[in-house]
């Protein structure tokens, strides 16, 4: 049977498709989870099922909810069987990651991206990851990113490009700002490079 941090374990594979469909209007709630086989032995059956309920919503106020059926059994007369599990909402479902606060800084960010850079709205809805990945550096990430639709190939080495971000800030984010600037700028600006050595300026 199921165990409530198998539960949270299961729910986190989901989270990146959550986030996806944040971006959207998508919701896959109520979002269920199989119970897996249910023991056999009363004392396990007992543990399993009293450990599912003291971490439920019921007990808990947020989560996970579990329903209950009460089945006859042979041995030990009528016992309470859990029937189904799910997410209802996705309050219960950050709560059970415990990523309400990563999923509020989420939002913000994604509504910073639409509104200064809107030709990476499709990059973060498939990269949803990496936009939490990078939370706190999305406004000097955006201010390099119009720098660059704004001046395609200005011909200048990193460390002279007139970008209000912290003197090493590009090189340190030299991948990130690889993929956002082969996302936004027209093919046709971009350089093709081969090896590591000065490869963004010659990119870029």
């Amino acid at each position: 049977m199921i165990t409530p941090e198998e539960m949270k374990k299961k729910a986190l594979r989901q989270y990146e498709d959550f986030l996806r469909g944040s971006i959207v209007g998508k919701s896959p709630f109520p979002l269920s989870f199989p119970i897996g086989k249910v023991p056999k032995a009363y004392p396990d059956l007992l543990t399993s099922v009293t450990q599912l309920i003291d971490h439920s919503k019921a007990t808990t106020g947020s989560g996970y909810t579990l329903v209950l059926e009460t089945r006859k059994t042979r041995k030990h007369g009528p016992q309470s069987i859990p029937e189904k599990i799910y997410v209802e909402t996705a309050t219960d479902y950050l709560a059970l990651l415990q990523k309400e606060t990563e999923f509020s800084q989420f939002r913000s960010d994604i509504a910073l991206i639409q509104t200064h850079v809107p030709a990476l709205s499709n990059w973060a809805s498939q990269y949803p990851l990496k936009v939490v990945e990078k939370a706190g550096y999305w406004p000097d990430l955006l201010k390099v990113c119009q720098y660059f639709q704004q001046h395609p190939r200005p011909n200048l080495y990193i460390r002279e490009l007139p970008i209000a971000v912290h003197t090493k800030f590009i090189e340190e984010q030299q991948e990130i700002l690889r993929s956002l600037l082969e996302e936004i700028l027209p093919a046709d600006q971009l350089v093709p490079v081969e090896g590591r050595r000065h490869a963004f300026e010659k990119r870029f």
